[in-house]
């Protein structure tokens, strides 16, 4: 249904509004007249009007004060609003109506042909705002239908995720177990090149989910304490053992006045300095990867720091700095076939720098090396008291072994749908020297706590008919449950996501393994909550923890 255009012209005498209804005849436009102020207001009520044309002397309402009403009213506070007066008066009345909203104002006997021309410029403005409006409106719908489907895009690629990380924890858990037996020298190759490229596939999946969800807007940003050499030392201990491979050094150095405690997200920083650590290893054969960090503004509450990423590898030419921050983006092709990888590392990291209020670049020259370095914003933490102190080590170096659990034979439940995952992890339990039961669902994990003691739990996150955490919530309160309602349960799940982890917690899950499972990961796990656990039982007993 299309809706003319109106105008409301408000006279108290029928001739006047009858001639005035004569010359606007040509305009196509819906003429609605009034006599009075209050059968004007009601008309407003109906009408979306282009353009009003007041009488200013009427009795009982003035065209002054009809105009301030309709200035009031929110429909109709930017009305352009022509005044008609009968006699020429002195500036003081002039102004007074443009005090009260007129855009003009006109002398009686009215000149026909400057009257329409001035009307006509006024239904040509509202036409105009009307497409504007109209304009907006799809530029909303299609930008909601873009979220949305973008969303839709997430959620699936979330759910696709899960499905995949269960086949791979098998590849590569398989794989891990594969290589700790008695290989030969041939074997050992192909296990290792089997995960290797099992690993390769995870990072892609992982670069490609994370950009997914940069994209709909779900990357939730955390706001803790947290120690920066320990995120430096975590970094640069992943990066470890592929700069070993090719001989080269890993240094991070900390300038002075850097604070030793920040609060903010470590994970996404953490995420942000493999990132740009990762690429200056791979595409350096020889020599160093240095970071440095130095604080680069500083206010009350908050502090800028700035991050330099230096390496000594190929280097990237100039025309060729101003891309490679944009998705599926590298140097050059013949780079992407000698190095491989998706080119997403570096769009996500800018992202990322983006959401921690920071700004990223890089400068190089072919050859000598690249620097890439970002800024990033963080409060400063109330534990902070002291500055820290420069500091330069070898990543791998830095490690500090954790002092070994003293062996007991535990007890263990897995819960897992999948056979294949089951295996695995009932494999892994049984490498560190403890019992594992196995069930397949929440209500046998149940069944299964009801009856036997066990030390800790290791509970897929994902499961049909009784997830995880649904799951947790009954044993945490059942009291049938009651020699297992403290145990230690793990999620072990395929999303590492921020509403995922609240989710577990809240349930009264203790902690989480992600999949694809790494022995190491699933080892420090099983350690350090057996240990928790063990102090919490000799506590109740009345021993000394």
């Amino acid at each position: 249904m299309i809706i003319k255009t109106a105008i409301l012209i408000v006279d108290d005498r029928e001739e006047n509004l009858l001639a005035l209804e004569r010359i606007l005849a040509h305009t196509d436009v819906m003429i609605v007249k009034a006599q009075n102020g209050n059968d004007a207001l009601k008309a407003c009520i109906n009408h979306d009007f282009a353009l009003a044309l007041l009488d200013v002397n009427m009795p009982d309402m003035n065209g002054y004060e009809l105009a301030g009403l309709m200035r009031g009213e929110k429909s109709h506070s930017a009305t352009p609003i022509i005044f008609l007066t009968a006699a020429y008066t002195h500036d003081e009345q002039i102004f007074k109506g443009y005090s009260a909203g007129a855009v003009d104002y006109m002398v009686k006997p009215i000149n026909n042909e400057i009257l329409l021309n001035k009307v006509n410029v006024f239904l040509d403005i509202y036409r105009q705002k009307q497409e504007l409006i109209q304009l907006n409106k799809q530029y909303l719908l299609a930008r909601q239908e873009a979220e949305s489907a973008t969303r839709v895009k997430s959620a699936f690629l979330a759910n696709m995720s899960h499905e995949i990380r269960s086949p791979m924890n098998g590849i590569l858990g398989m794989t891990q177990l594969l290589l700790s037996d008695n290989l030969t020298s041939e074997q050992q190759r192909y296990a290792e090149i089997v995960l290797e490229n099992g690993n390769h596939l995870l990072a892609l999946l992982n670069d490609i989910l994370d950009l997914s969800k940069i994209e709909a807007d779900m990357i939730e940003l955390e706001d803790i304490d947290f120690t920066l050499e320990d995120t430096l030392r975590f970094a640069t201990d992943i990066l470890g053992f592929s700069a070993r491979e090719k001989g080269l050094e890993l240094i991070t150095h900390i300038e002075l006045g850097v604070p030793s405690i920040l609060r903010g997200d470590p994970l996404r920083l953490r995420q942000i300095i493999i990132n740009l650590m990762g690429n200056s290893v791979k595409y350096t054969e020889q020599g160093r990867v240095v970071i440095r960090v130095s604080v680069q503004s500083e206010e009350s509450n908050s502090l800028c720091l700035r991050f330099d990423i230096k390496d000594t590898g190929i280097g990237i030419s100039e025309c060729c700095l101003t891309e490679i921050f944009k998705p599926f983006t590298q140097a050059d092709s013949s780079t992407t076939r000698r190095y491989g990888g998706t080119g997403l590392g570096l769009s996500i990291s800018k992202r990322l720098v983006e959401l921690l209020n920071g700004e990223i670049g890089a400068k190089s020259i072919v050859g000598s090396g690249s620097t890439f370095w970002f800024s990033a914003v963080f409060k400063k933490s109330p534990f902070q008291t002291i500055d820290a102190v420069p500091e330069e080590h070898v990543g791998w170096d830095s490690a500090i072994a954790a002092a070994p659990l003293q062996q007991t034979r535990c007890k263990f439940l897995i819960v897992e749908d999948d056979s294949n995952s089951q295996e695995l992890m009932g494999r892994l339990i049984e490498m560190l020297g403890h019992d594992v039961d196995t069930v397949d669902c929440g209500s046998k994990a149940i069944a299964a706590l009801e009856q036997t003691s066990y030390d800790l739990v290791l509970m897929d996150f994902h499961m049909p008919d009784m997830d995880g955490c649904q799951t947790t919530r009954i044993i945490r309160s059942n009291k049938a449950c009651i020699i297992n309602q403290q145990v230690p349960i793990l999620a072990v799940t395929g999303c590492s996501a921020l509403d995922e982890q609240e989710r577990l917690f809240r349930a009264g899950m203790n902690d989480y393994i992600c999949k694809p499972v790494q022995i190491s990961v699933v080892k420090e796990k099983i350690e350090k909550w057996l240990m928790t656990s063990s102090k919490e039982r000799k506590i109740d007993q009345g021993y000394n923890a």
